[in-house]
């Protein structure tokens, strides 16, 4: 990981304004210790996620085709899943779409450090101001 980025790291009032501006709330504390309100900053991921996707909820998550599938299959339907009990993993698979678009999205927008879970398990207030000023 690497501390250089390919954008301006923007000042907390300047990503607060952005905030409001796309109606994603977001307060100063949040931004300062995002380790002491995790689910809030997985929301503001989420809302941004809807909004650089096109999404109209989080739900739209889950009719999202996945990659988990079988690239050999005998039926030829392409949406077939590589497990033999894919409803053990029904409810995983929005958990891993979510993480893999924010993954994306984080890539797309030139942050060189990427995205990982530790970002939404223990996100730090050096992360999540570099994340969110890509």
């Amino acid at each position: 990981m690497t501390d250089r980025a390919s954008f301006p790291i923007l000042k907390n009032s300047v990503i607060l304004q952005i905030m409001e501006e796309v109606e994603i709330p977001l307060t100063e504390a949040e931004l300062v210790e995002p380790g002491r309100c995790k689910e809030r900053i997985r929301e503001v991921f989420a809302r941004l996620l809807m909004l650089c996707w096109g999404m109209t909820s989080e739900s739209d998550l889950s009719t999202l085709p996945h990659r988990l599938t079988s690239p050999n299959n005998n039926n030829n339907n392409a949406n077939t899943t590589i497990f033999t009990h894919p409803e053990l993993y029904k409810d995983a698979l929005p958990e891993i779409k979510f993480f893999t678009l924010l993954s994306k999205l984080m890539t797309i927008c030139g942050n060189p450090d990427g995205f990982g879970f530790k970002d939404l398990q223990n996100p730090t207030p050096k992360r999540l101001k570099k994340q969110l000023s890509a």
